[in-house]
């Protein structure tokens, strides 16, 4: 399944406050999140990062992860996706709170982030 945040307009450290919430199963090993720049025709990708979840933990576990794309390695070293997570092991689903982007390089006015 894909999600979408709200799109974040002009905002080149933007954050988003909103809760996410993805329901997982026992194969579930890894969530990747991807960072996209929202355009007139069509979105263009910025970046991704993965989640392990191999151990997921119940309590909340602040998270700061590189973007990773090839193409603009250079324009997202320093780019990083933070937020806070949690697991709730009776209804197996994973929470994401309190999502923000930081760059220090070049970053699109228009962001969003899919699951």
């Amino acid at each position: 399944a894909v999600f979408r945040s709200q799109v974040q307009r002009n905002e080149r450290n933007p954050t988003w406050k909103e809760s996410f919430k993805w329901r997982t199963t026992k194969m579930t090993t890894r969530l990747t999140l991807t960072v996209m720049d929202k355009g007139v025709v069509r979105d263009t990708m910025i970046g991704w990062c993965v989640v392990d979840l191999t151990e997921p933990k119940v309590e909340a576990v602040d998270h700061s992860l590189h973007l990773e794309n090839p193409e603009l390695e250079s324009k997202l070293a320093d780019t990083v996706l933070r937020f806070s997570s949690s697991f709730n092991v009776a209804e197996d689903v994973l929470s994401a709170r309190r999502l923000s982007v930081e760059s220090a390089g070049m970053f699109p006015k228009r962001g969003s982030i899919q699951s």
